[in-house]
């Protein structure tokens, strides 16, 4: 069944009156006489039934519209069913460019435009004249919000007809993956930014209420990377640092903790995200698979001299390496043991028994997947002995041939010993 209709932001197709009547709330604003509007309303309750009146704007307009929406009076078409479907967004595609796309790339496409029909548009221009294969990959895989047509058109078309105070907040908040007042408000350094975001999803602005109480929202991703673009020119490094770290603290007193290190990371905060990082490790002893790849982002993404002032990060950094990498290749070897060996050299100055413990069961673990099973046990005693009896044991008091004859019995078989003490097969 073919759209009805495709125009842009805001429709709205109420059953009585007579006119077509576009207007723009923030001309209707400026103008001494009744808005537009006014004369929609009193042409609602004095026409006939059978005439009928189009309302097109770009934000939601002041009218009666609970009113007319509960007599059953109104229709509305709003930026859900503007969107273009992926049969529409393949079809555009396909008369607009040279070469067919990859499913792959569709689906980024999709994912990045969101049916946005000037996106689409936008993105056409940008290919006009590249016919080659790889120069449209090449375009498609640059194709973000900084790109020079998507970027003019923001700064031009929205930024630019928004009021300061809502141009600052865009901004300051641009780096937010999804944003709720609260949130905003810590970032802002003000207390309206309920209003704010209302009035922004009111007016159409690239934000998509998420639902929940109190509500979250996001900007459209292309928006987002553009804003982005606009507040490192225009507001700088220094602040932007400043509002991440404002959003990092938000996160931290609302136990978000991931989102906490997201922003210290951006930040480059390095030892905020690090504390955090062992907060949340703390709290979460064993992570599936899936957090185990986020947490050596996470972990990679610090510099090596605030990893070494964290003994615990070194200890899950080897552990999430041993689980996602090949645990039998040399190279895995080479990445964990180092870690390992300075928290375990540690732990012994501190005595911190327990802790030791684990990073000796980690390192066993390792050698044993490795192929050294007489390594692998010794570690394993070593992790096992009482408090205060490990450092004997590493001066080598027990006999090497025990320890071969043992790791020969020992070959089949085995577990995976994570921190936390919890042992997997």
């Amino acid at each position: 069944m073919p759209r009805q209709i495709t125009v842009p932001p805001k429709l709205f197709v109420c059953s009585w009156p007579f006119c077509t009547h576009p207007f723009d709330e923030r001309l209707a604003r400026s103008q001494t006489h009744p808005p537009p509007h006014a004369d929609s309303a009193y042409a609602h309750n004095h026409l006939p039934p059978t005439f009928h009146l189009v309302i097109l704007s770009r934000s939601e307009p002041t009218l009666p519209l609970a009113r007319w929406r509960a007599r059953g009076d109104l229709q509305e078409i709003g930026i859900a069913e503007l969107r273009f479907s992926p049969e529409e967004v393949a079809s555009f595609l396909q008369q607009a460019l040279p070469v067919p796309l990859s499913t792959e790339q569709r689906h980024t496409l999709k994912a990045r435009l969101e049916g946005w029909p000037t996106g689409l548009r936008l993105l056409a221009l940008a290919l006009a004249g590249k016919s080659e294969r790889q120069e449209i990959e090449q375009m498609l895989a640059e194709f973000s919000g900084s790109h020079r047509y998507l970027l003019d058109y923001f700064a031009l078309e929205v930024l630019s007809s928004l009021p300061e105070a809502q141009q600052h907040f865009l901004l300051q908040t641009s780096l937010l993956g999804h944003v709720t007042a609260s949130l905003c408000d810590a970032v802002t350094g003000v207390r309206n930014s309920e209003q704010t975001l209302r009035e922004m999803e009111r007016s159409g602005l690239f934000l998509q209420a998420l639902g929940g109480e109190p509500p979250w929202y996001r900007y459209h991703a292309l928006f987002a990377e553009a804003l982005q673009a606009q507040a490192h020119k225009r507001l700088g490094e220094e602040a932007l640092r400043l509002c991440l770290n404002r959003a990092s603290a938000w996160y931290e007193q609302e136990e978000m903790f991931a989102e906490g290190i997201e922003a210290a990371l951006v930040a480059g905060t390095w030892e905020r995200a690090a504390t955090l990082m062992e907060r949340m490790l703390t709290i979460q002893n064993q992570p599936v698979i899936q957090e185990r790849v986020t947490q050596l982002r996470w972990l990679e993404t610090l510099p090596e001299q605030v990893l070494e002032a964290h003994l615990d990060l070194c200890v899950h950094y080897a552990t999430a390496l041993l689980f996602i990498l090949e645990r039998s290749s040399p190279a895995t070897m080479a990445l964990i043991e180092e870690p390992l060996k300075r928290a375990e050299r540690a732990y012994e100055r501190e005595g911190a028994w327990g802790k030791l413990g684990e990073a000796l069961s980690c390192h066993a673990e390792v050698a044993r997947w490795q192929g050294d099973f007489p390594l692998a046990l010794r570690l394993a005693r070593r992790a096992h002995a009482p408090a205060g009896a490990a450092d004997a044991l590493a001066r080598g008091q027990h006999s090497d041939r025990r320890d071969e004859r043992d790791a020969e019995r020992s070959t089949g078989g085995g577990s995976t010993v994570d921190p936390g003490g919890a042992a997997t097969r």
